[in-house]
């Protein structure tokens, strides 16, 4: 399984695309520490929010895919 993350688009950060099909949340959210603060995965795996650099709150949709989903 993948992870699907779409950004609320008002919310994303400038230097992210809206998508991103992820092999582990955990690694990507670790090299990204410093544009997604504060991050945490919400208890049932669907919501992630986050604090961007500006320091305003954001958040994106997680689904979980099978490795063979492609995305735009």
């Amino acid at each position: 399984m993948k992870t699907h993350l779409i950004f609320n688009i008002k919310d994303k950060p400038d230097n992210l695309g809206p998508m991103h099909m992820i092999d582990d949340i955990t690694s990507w959210l670790r090299d990204r520490k410093n544009i997604l603060k504060d991050a945490k995965i919400s208890s049932d795996e669907t919501i992630l929010t986050f604090t961007k650099e500006d320091d305003s709150e954001g958040f994106a949709i997680i689904h979980k895919v099978p490795d063979e989903f492609t995305s735009y």
